[in-house]
């Protein structure tokens, strides 16, 4: 693999399709839904399969929000007017970031946030990383095929992690490194040019005001050379 990928000169457009709703109950707005997923050109089957899987992960989504967690937004209403308090409409965001595009590679990540009354929102990140000419996803270890890539890398999260706290610009648990080790996932990553991002969710090794911890790791980091094993 090489140590940086180079966007060609053509790479396919990535349509940004949004639908925006509000729900109500008894007139009032009870939930606000904002959605915003990729779609590639209608071009053959690997594209296809491609855009199946985020209108899939729409309808998912959608079929939680329009159902279960609007009936809790609406009783959570319900019983705020019935104690003579104001009520925030309830929130649910899906967006998403292309990082990587190129004819033969896209990487993206998506966010999913819910937010209601009272509590702090929570949020879902996730990277989707595509070998665009079959529409199948590509593996941490399809990319770094070489023997010890993954304690090349995890090396790599900890001089990254030293230094952010050495440099005051991150805030960790005591037992962050270890815990970086137990709850790595291989699932969990997305490519930019320079580099693949590693990422941790909410609270796995960090509180929750660094909010999903990502780490930025140029791709030499886990070539053979990286690491002495």
């Amino acid at each position: 693999m090489k140590k940086k990928l180079q966007a060609p000169h053509a790479p396919p457009q990535i349509e940004h399709i949004c639908e925006d709703e509000t729900l109500e109950s008894e007139t009032e707005p009870v939930l606000s839904l904002s959605i915003s997923y990729p779609a590639l050109p209608d071009e053959g089957p690997a594209f296809r399969r491609i855009n199946r899987y985020y209108r899939q992960l729409v309808q998912t989504l959608r079929t939680r929000w329009t159902n279960e967690y609007y009936h809790a937004a609406c009783t959570c209403a319900a019983a705020m007017r019935a104690n003579s308090h104001p009520f925030a409409p309830w929130e649910a965001t899906l967006s998403f970031t292309v990082t990587l595009c190129t004819q033969e590679t896209l990487s993206l990540f998506f966010t999913v946030t819910e937010h209601f009354s009272g509590v702090r929102p929570v949020s879902v990140l996730r990277g989707d990383t595509w070998e665009l000419s079959g529409g199948s996803p590509v593996s941490l270890h399809t990319l770094f095929p070489e023997k010890g890539w993954k304690k090349r890398l995890l090396h790599a999260v900890t001089d990254e992690g030293s230094a952010r706290l050495a440099r005051g610009e991150s805030l960790f648990f005591e037992d962050w490194q270890v815990r970086a080790v137990s709850h790595f996932s291989a699932d969990r990553f997305y490519l930019t040019p320079d580099a693949v991002v590693l990422f941790y969710p909410l609270c796995l090794i960090a509180p929750y005001l660094e909010q999903t911890v990502c780490f930025s790791l140029p791709y030499a980091s886990a070539q053979p050379d990286a690491v002495s094993d």
